[in-house]
């Protein structure tokens, strides 16, 4: 007979390959059952329903499967409400059109969703329609939560602008990079590129769609024109192609009731910078790199934002001077190579 951990893994197993019929021996199967379903939280979002008929020497689980062609690295976890929300800006940046999501039993989603949805419905143009379905019973630490995402540009110009975002992206690579060049002065150029090609869109011009593009990769890369958003979502794409981390965070401007977007980059892997291209391209002011490479303590002085154990700018080096000072030695060789020199100061 299997040993109880033995016997989960066992389990787990079966259920990773949608078998219908998993037994599970001992007098504990239901309860071995649940364990492995709580071993990997995951396998809640496909499994639907089950029946179980046994005796105390084990039993049979009829399982019955949902959503097998949604592979697990689409599926996201959770552990608090904050964290949940800063899934849901992922989601609409990224134009996805479900997410779902693994979250505590007694997560409150519900407040979630709708403080998401009176918070940021204003802000994110594109978004029409949040939906929030909840599956649980199956267990009591985790439950299921779907968020369903409906947008303004339907799905096939939404094709269409991300396939003209990723040539956009190949095309702009050899005239900002260099095969050479060290992750830190690629993220300052790319910040110099866009905050010096890109205009700040001003509120008053366009109507709820033209808006929508311009929260977008496609309003900074095609149009030229976008909102903050939009920087924030061009600038991860570009630093993307090179391989540099980079994400989105949206919070607020200290004193201000407006929300803003702007990344988290790491050249290095390890520590952690604010960019802020959209402060830096002026809005219609002057140009600067004030807002490159900063801390969370620098940042905070004009930034209100959800902290994450996972997002912690605690920077290391200034990554502004050390782009600059490669620059100043590599200029003539990064010329050479094809570079445009509007975006090396």
């Amino acid at each position: 007979m299997f040993g109880t951990e033995q016997t989960i893994r066992s389990v787990v197993r079966e259920l990773k390959r949608f078998s219908s019929s998993v037994h599970v021996p001992g007098p504990h199967a239901q309860a071995l059952f649940v364990q492995a379903l709580e071993s990997e939280p995951k396998l809640l979002y496909y499994i639907s329903g089950y029946r179980f008929s046994g005796t105390l020497s084990g039993g049979e689980f009829c399982v019955t499967y949902c959503n097998t062609e949604t592979p697990p690295s689409e599926i996201l976890t959770a552990e608090t409400a904050d964290e949940v929300e800063d899934l849901l800006h992922a989601a609409v940046g990224k134009i996805r059109m479900e997410q779902a999501v693994i979250v505590p039993a007694h997560l409150n989603t519900d407040r979630v969703y709708n403080d998401f949805m009176m918070m940021y419905s204003a802000f994110y143009s594109n978004l029409v329609q949040l939906e929030c379905r909840t599956q649980s019973g199956l267990s009591e630490r985790f439950k299921v939560v779907v968020f369903l995402f409906r947008y303004r540009i339907g799905r096939v110009k939404l094709n269409m602008m991300e396939n003209a975002v990723r040539q956009k992206v190949a095309a702009l690579a050899p005239v900002l990079f260099t095969a050479d060049m060290k992750p830190e002065t690629k993220a300052y150029i790319a910040h110099n590129f866009l905050a010096r090609t890109v205009e700040y869109w001003k509120k008053e011009e366009p109507n709820q769609l033209e808006r929508s593009y311009m929260q977008s990769a496609y309003g900074a890369l095609i149009n030229g024109r976008c909102v903050c958003q939009g920087y924030a979502e061009a600038y991860k794409r570009l630093l993307g192609s090179q391989g540099i981390f980079c994400e989105v965070i949206c919070g607020k401007i200290r004193g201000s009731a407006e929300h803003h977007a702007w990344n988290i980059v790491s050249p290095d892997g390890r520590s952690k910078y604010h960019v802020d291209v959209t402060w830096d391209s002026g809005m219609g002011a002057a140009k600067s790199d004030e807002y490159f490479g900063l801390t969370d303590a620098q940042l905070a002085k004009d930034r209100i934002w959800t902290r994450r154990t996972d997002m912690v700018c605690t920077g290391g080096k200034n990554i502004l001077q050390e782009a600059k000072l490669q620059i100043a030695r590599n200029r003539a060789a990064y010329l050479a190579k094809g570079v445009d020199r509007r975006y090396l100061s």
